[in-house]
């Protein structure tokens, strides 16, 4: 099967962004822990708003990059972008038909970047298993 390589899990590509980001959020979940200890204090409500403010979109950022991440796993680089592209111009306010389509060539462009350009082949993709092989062998190299 081409462009299909068994590396092990530590050098797929969404294993390490996936295991960094995590150890991000871990680490960050210190600072709601040392609130819950002061929530008796005069000032909690004021160090609260503080401690977190702003960061509730980039949490949510980030939550939807792993979620991303995985999908690359098991839907395949082209159509997790795709699915991740939409819903980060989505996030963004970014809603109109002109931005899916922006999106949408957003996505197409960096997998031909990918494919074409570097001449990088993607790993067929689970969800492709659940088609007959030839549509594995024809699409899953670009997905």
């Amino acid at each position: 099967e081409k462009g299909r390589r068994d590396l092990g899990w530590f050098q797929e590509p969404w294993s390490w962004p996936f295991i960094a980001l995590s150890a991000g959020l871990l680490g960050g979940a210190i600072q709601p822990l040392r609130l819950w200890a002061l929530r008796k204090g005069a000032n909690f409500g004021t160090a609260a708003r503080q401690a977190f403010d702003g960061m509730g979109q980039s949490l949510i950022y980030a939550a939807t990059f792993l979620v991303y991440l995985g999908g690359v796993s098991l839907l395949g680089f082209t159509i997790a972008s795709l699915i991740y592209m939409q819903a980060l111009y989505r996030m963004s306010g970014l809603r109109g038909g002109k931005w899916r389509l922006i999106a949408l060539l957003v996505t197409l462009a960096i997998v031909l970047a990918f494919r074409v350009g570097l001449d990088i082949w993607f790993p067929t993709p689970p969800l492709l298993h659940l088609f007959p092989d030839w549509v594995a062998g024809t699409f899953g190299g670009y997905l």
